[in-house]
């Protein structure tokens, strides 16, 4: 099906601002929603859905990110073709996940991190590119991305429920098969799209994207207990 140079104009511009939010907006909006957060527990007889107002943020971001990334499947592909036509795709990928890490590695200086911290996020920044650039096709890429950052939703909502006072069992694991079931929809709803196919190796891309980023996440946060307490 021919697509036409308006509609390949106007998915291109929904992919950009789709981007814009998750890339610049959301990482702020996470730092600054972090740093006034305020935990209470329910008051006697209460019982409400949502732990605390940050919880409900947390849950209402990942829904955000969710629904950007279903809508934007089909446009994605025409997008990811007439990047690949102008020799353009590879180039635009590195730049989509160096903005990533540009405006993460901003949000995360401002936490003050200790010695062990960064040793922990080297780490992390070593094992991740080596893995992006062990993957042979650019729209690979995009999954640990995508779906890394939906895992990271996932943990801090369930994190926050959990040190809000809820019983929340092994929160890690759990935003993990959450985020795994949320990719295999994807994969559901591109079987019913005219552009893209249900591949079992994107199921497990998308697994695989929640499985590192929610242990980028737990690392990191063990190294800065560990040096917090020794300081």
């Amino acid at each position: 099906m021919s697509t036409g140079p308006d509609v390949v104009a106007w998915q291109a511009l929904f992919m950009v601002a789709a981007l814009a939010f998750v890339m610049l907006v959301l990482p702020w909006l996470l730092v600054r929603d972090s740093a006034r957060a305020v935990r209470h527990r329910d008051a006697a007889g209460e019982r409400r859905l949502f732990a605390s107002d940050r919880e409900k943020r947390l849950w209402l971001w990942t829904s955000v990110v969710v629904l950007a990334i279903y809508l934007t499947l089909s446009p994605a592909q025409t997008l990811a073709a007439a990047l690949r036509e102008r020799g353009l795709l590879g180039p635009f990928t590195w730049l989509v996940l160096g903005s990533v890490g540009a405006v993460a590695l901003v949000r995360w200086v401002k936490t003050r991190p200790g010695t062990h911290e960064i040793g922990a996020a080297l780490g992390v920044t070593v094992v991740y590119f080596m893995t992006l650039i062990r993957l042979p096709v650019p729209e690979a890429r995009s999954h640990l991305f995508e779906y890394g950052l939906v895992g990271m939703l996932v943990y801090q909502a369930l994190l926050e429920r959990k040190e809000s006072g809820r019983r929340v069992p092994a929160p890690a694991l759990l935003a993990v098969v959450a985020t795994s079931i949320l990719g295999w929809l994807d994969e559901v709803i591109q079987e019913f799209l005219p552009t893209r196919v249900y591949d079992l190796r994107d199921v497990a891309f998308n697994a695989l994207a929640a499985a590192m980023a929610v242990s980028a996440v737990v690392l990191v946060r063990w190294a800065r207990r560990r040096w917090g307490a020794r300081h």
